[in-house]
C-alpha cells in the first residue's frame, strides 16, 4: 500500500474516531449516561454501539435532520470503505468502490473550483468533516439548553 493511501486511510480514521467519542457524548447527554467511558452501549466495550448505530440512534431521536443524516452516512461509508477495503487507497478509487459517482453525491453538496478530480475529492471530504463536526456542535449546543432548561423546571427557577 501507498504511503499516500496510508495517510487517507489515517485521516478518515482518525475524524471518524473523534466523531465516534462526540456521538457517545450527545447520546449521553440525551440519555442521563454520566460515565461514557464504562458504559455498556456508549463505551468502547466489545457489545458498545456501533458508529452506525449511534448516528441511528441520534437520527431516530431527532437529534439530526433528513440533510445532516445523509451527511453522516455518507462519511461513514467513505469511512467503512478506506477502513475495510484495502484497494480503495485513493478518494477516487473510494467512490469507485462504493458505486458512487463523486460528482452527483459529495460535488454535488461540497463543489470545488479547481484542481484534479482526486484533489477536489478530497476537500470535499474534508470539508464534510468539518460540516459534521458543525452539525455536533450544534446537537450539543441543544442538548445543553434542554438541561438547562430541565434544571430550571425542577428546581423552579425564574430568571
Amino acid at each position: 500500500m501507498s504511503k499516500n493511501g496510508m495517510q487517507i486511510r489515517n485521516n478518515v480514521l482518525v475524524r471518524s474516531l473523534l466523531f465516534e467519542k462526540t456521538a457517545s457524548v450527545l447520546l449521553g447527554g440525551l440519555l442521563g449516561i454520566k460515565d461514557i467511558e464504562n458504559s455498556y452501549t456508549l463505551g468502547n466495550q466489545g457489545g458498545g454501539l456501533s458508529f452506525s448505530q449511534k448516528i441511528d440512534l441520534l437520527i431516530d431521536i431527532g437529534a439530526l435532520s433528513k440533510v445532516e443524516k445523509n451527511k453522516f452516512r455518507l462519511f461513514m461509508e467513505i469511512r467503512n470503505k478506506f477502513m475495510h477495503s484495502i484497494d480503495a487507497n485513493t478518494y477516487e478509487k473510494c467512490f469507485e468502490l462504493m458505486n458512487k459517482n463523486p460528482n452527483q453525491t459529495i460535488l454535488k453538496m461540497y463543489p470545488q473550483l479547481s484542481g484534479t478530480t482526486e484533489e477536489q475529492i478530497k476537500q470535499a471530504t474534508k470539508e464534510l468533516g468539518y460540516d459534521i463536526i458543525r452539525l455536533t456542535n450544534k446537537i450539543a449546543k441543544d442538548i445543553a439548553i434542554k438541561e438547562e432548561e430541565n434544571a430550571y423546571k425542577k428546581y423552579k427557577l425564574v430568571f
